[in-house]
């Protein structure tokens, strides 16, 4: 993006069904069913967006260990209650 450029919005493409949309969806339902957490994601992602203004894969990889953190407890929960 050159200076002056405005970026709006960030599209992922993935298979429907395979392993990166179950994590999509593990995690989309989880901050919806946690509001602390939530609330916790939302500021990461602030801080993180005024820290790396200008540089998306920096931004991407800072959130990489709060978004692991809560797909694999998601799926351990999802496991033990046998929803998978």
């Amino acid at each position: 993006m050159g200076n002056g450029d405005i970026r709006t919005h960030h599209i992922h493409f993935i298979t429907w069904n395979g392993e990166a949309w179950w994590n999509y969806i593990l995690f989309r339902d989880y901050l919806c069913t946690h509001s602390e957490k939530a609330k916790a994601y939302d500021e990461l992602k602030m801080s993180l967006a005024m820290e790396y203004p200008n540089d998306r894969k920096a931004y991407t990889n800072s959130k990489d260990s709060f978004i692991k953190t809560i797909i694999t407890e998601t799926r351990k929960m999802h496991f033990e209650n046998r929803y998978f």
